[in-house]
């Protein structure tokens, strides 16, 4: 049990180790509240992204250059803009996706809907997303998922008003690439 708490106590360490002292006091600050832990910490802190540079090294809410985005409610990691910056095909759009490599990674995939949709703003609208973050056309997003009706159809999310749909496969659509960073935020 020692071991585990050890190298529980390094991960976090180096984790915090990476974020602006801003992020840590909120993360702190949500980790401490009793009403916060029955729903999760998504809900006490104030600003959920880090910026990433091209290292994948956490970069202050005020850096003007990032490349990619690390939520810290999922632990996903986001490209800051679209794939590519043009529209594809579903299938196209998921190959641009695992191609991509930035921060030093090449496990780069295509978001599963579930996994879309956890980027929509609801008190955003055109588009419905965090764009002092992300970098996105109020448009059509493809994900990986694959629709079981009708025929042909995957999903994706329109980031215009966020809501998701399906959508043909044949249709042109943006893409975003995630791949799974370390969960780590307390509370979570």
């Amino acid at each position: 049990m020692n071991a585990f708490r050890d190298d529980l106590r390094a991960l976090v360490s180096k984790h915090i180790a990476e974020l602006p002292v801003e992020q840590i006091v909120t993360l702190i600050d949500g980790s401490s509240s009793k009403s916060a832990r029955g729903v999760g910490n998504a809900h006490a802190l104030a600003q959920p992204y880090v910026k990433l540079n091209a290292l994948g090294e956490s970069q202050a809410d005020d850096c003007p250059e990032w490349v990619a985005v690390r939520d810290l409610r999922t632990g996903l990691e986001w490209t800051r803009a679209p794939v590519g910056g043009k529209k594809y095909n579903w299938a196209d759009a998921k190959k641009a996706a695992s191609e991509v490599r930035l921060c030093e990674r090449s496990d780069w995939r295509a978001p599963t809907i579930q996994e879309l949709l956890s980027l929509v703003d609801y008190a955003r609208v055109d588009p419905a997303i965090d764009t002092a973050y992300f970098d996105c056309p109020a448009d059509w997003f493809w994900s990986a998922t694959e629709a079981k009706s009708p025929s042909g159809a995957a999903w994706g999310v329109d980031f215009g008003g966020g809501y998701s749909d399906r959508g043909n496969q044949d249709g042109g659509g943006w893409c975003r690439a995630v791949r799974a960073g370390q969960q780590w935020a307390l509370g979570i």
